[in-house]
């Protein structure tokens, strides 16, 4: 699945395969897919919450973010310039890129 140029709020879920976003997100974004990769892309000077989770890769952010708690190669969950709409990316097999 190829989304390209998203403003407001995003669903996407699939049983398999890649799932790659880009765009503005004024809205809440929720990606999930069972076995496959997910990337996003998200401008630099955009605010949001993030939550992204791995069961069997890896999770990759671009942006800085701000961490309460552990911080682990599969979970990242934290605050992008202050915070702001939510952005939930979940892969059961798979990896996650922010960027």
């Amino acid at each position: 699945m190829d989304l390209r140029g998203i403003r407001g709020s995003l669903e996407a879920k699939a049983g398999s395969g890649e799932i790659t976003a880009d765009g503005s997100p004024t809205g809440a974004w929720m990606v999930r897919t069972g076995s496959g990769d997910v990337r996003l892309r998200i401008p630099s000077d955009a605010a949001f919450d993030v939550d992204a989770q791995s069961s069997s890769g890896s999770v990759t952010i671009d942006h800085p973010v701000t961490v309460q708690g552990a911080i682990s190669k599969k979970h990242i969950q934290g605050k992008v310039k202050g915070g702001g709409v939510p952005i939930e990316a979940e892969t059961g097999s798979g990896s996650i890129e922010i960027r």
